[in-house]
């Protein structure tokens, strides 16, 4: 069991298949016990960075969807805690409207935030 900083450019790569995919969804692994850590901007820019890639059209809108949904999921059973400047924050107790699945709204990432 070992503790992981994921910046958003790593932890994209459990959603979406690219260079390191497998090696990140290894390390994520629940059977591994490892504690993950994240910056509290990083689902914004999470949502952001798949959104761009729908945009792209190097993902499929429906495949974009299916990954903004499942980091949703797991920012409440697999990454509820996130450090920021050395202090603990929950992810958990943002509200769920406050995180934007900009997938067709054209948002950018520090758009992708905001309150329903």
């Amino acid at each position: 069991m070992a503790d992981y900083y994921f910046d958003s450019s790593a932890l994209v790569k459990r959603y979406i298949n690219e260079t390191g995919s497998t090696w990140v969804c290894g390390l994520l692994d629940p059977d591994l016990r490892h504690e993950a850590f994240i910056a509290a901007i990083t689902p914004v820019e999470i949502v952001a960075a798949i959104t761009r890639r729908a945009r792209g059209q190097t993902i499929a809108q429906v495949d974009a969807v299916a990954a903004c949904t499942q980091f949703r999921v797991d920012l409440q059973t697999q990454l509820p805690d996130c450090r920021v400047d050395g202090c603990t924050a929950r992810l958990r107790d943002v509200p769920r409207g406050d995180l934007c699945l900009a997938v067709g709204c054209g948002t950018g990432g520090q758009r992708a935030l905001h309150r329903k």
